[in-house]
Order: C-alpha cells, then sequence, then structure tokens
C-alpha cells in the first residue's frame, strides 16, 4: 500500500481512537461510543496483548459494517463471486483491519479531533466531518455510516481526501482481475500469516 495509503489509514484509525465532546446526532453519539470503547481497552492494564486484541476485534465487529464495506472494495466483481469467498473475504479483511487498528492504537499520543457537520441522508446514509488536530495541524477525516436495525455502523473513511474503501480496491485491483476473489483471498491469508 502506499504513503499516501497509510496516511489514510493512519488518520482514519486516529479519529477513531481520541475521545472527544460529542455533538447532537445519533452517527456522531455512535462513534463517540466506539472511541470510549476502544481507549478504555488500551487502558485496561490487566489485559495482556491478546486480551486487548480480542476486545479491539470485539470492538471493531460491533461497529463496522463488513458486508457494506467489502461489497464496495470488490466492487463489480461483488456479484460474481461465490458466497463462501465473499465470507471468507470478509473475515480475512476484517482481521487485516483489527490488526492495523489495533497496531495504530498502541501509538495513540493524545491527539484530539474536532466534530464539523453531520448529515443524514435517506434516513439510512450518514457522513461525519472531523477534524484531527495534531501538533497544530488540523487533518480533515470523514466517516461514512449506514443504518442498520441494530444502529448506525461505519462503512468507510476518507483521510485528506482518499477513502479507506477505494484505497483498498485499488491495492486489490490487479490481484482480484487476474486471479478473482478466491485469488486475493489467498494472498490476504498470506499477508496475515506473516503478521502473526
Amino acid at each position: 500500500m502506499s504513503l499516501i495509503g497509510n496516511l489514510s489509514r493512519w488518520c482514519a484509525v486516529l479519529a477513531l481512537l481520541i475521545p472527544l465532546s460529542v455533538q447532537a446526532g445519533e452517527p456522531t453519539d455512535q462513534l463517540n461510543t466506539v472511541i470510549d470503547e476502544m481507549l478504555a481497552i488500551m487502558a485496561q492494564e490487566e489485559l495482556d496483548d491478546a486480551g486487548k486484541r480480542n476486545a479491539v476485534l470485539a470492538v471493531v465487529d460491533g461497529n463496522v459494517d463488513f458486508n457494506a464495506m467489502a461489497q464496495r472494495i470488490i466492487a463489480r466483481r461483488w456479484k460474481k463471486s461465490s458466497p463462501e469467498d465473499k465470507d471468507e473475504f470478509k473475515r480475512l479483511f476484517r482481521d487485516i483491519l483489527t490488526n492495523t487498528y489495533y497496531v495504530l492504537l498502541t501509538k495513540y499520543t493524545n491527539e484530539r479531533v474536532e466534530y464539523g457537520d453531520e448529515q443524514i441522508k435517506k434516513e439510512r446514509y450518514a457522513t461525519v466531518e472531523t477534524k484531527i488536530v495534531s501538533e497544530g495541524k488540523k487533518i480533515p477525516v470523514t466517516y461514512r455510516m449506514i443504518k442498520r436495525e441494530e444502529g448506525w455502523k461505519i462503512y468507510d473513511f476518507v483521510a485528506e481526501g482518499i477513502s479507506l474503501v477505494r484505497n483498498y480496491g485499488s491495492s486489490y485491483k490487479a490481484t482480484l482481475k487476474k486471479e478473482g476473489l478466491a485469488g486475493l483471498n489467498t494472498s490476504l491469508k498470506l499477508e496475515l500469516e506473516k503478521e502473526n
């Protein structure tokens, strides 16, 4: 992944992890809950590394819509892929994203976030504008959320104009074209094995 892509992920993760004063609105309130849960996990001294990682995974599972995210990353090849390959991709991508979050969580250094506008469209989609304030610099990050029965779920982050979903979609495009979703899943498994 490119340096810009890594910066995008870092900004998006920082925006997800930093305590904020909450502006009115259901999507913003949901983000605040996620942030509080993540920071509380990292503050638990009695939890070892594996325990914290599992707790972070539980928060990610409860607040990220991996189905919506996966469909957007895989794009037009989603419909052509088998249900088994789709399920495997969601699981693998979830592990990759959680590993990324966890590593970045350990590097959190008290940056803060300012909330901007919250917009809801068709009572189903929301965007929440934020700015990460770090060393005097303000980095814009937008959350894209979708409303499900159990509440608002995150399906994309846009940091400094770079979408997490589009960035991963571009990274995976060549493999998808050449080997399909099954081939991409094989390469993601290898990537995860190297990380563990």
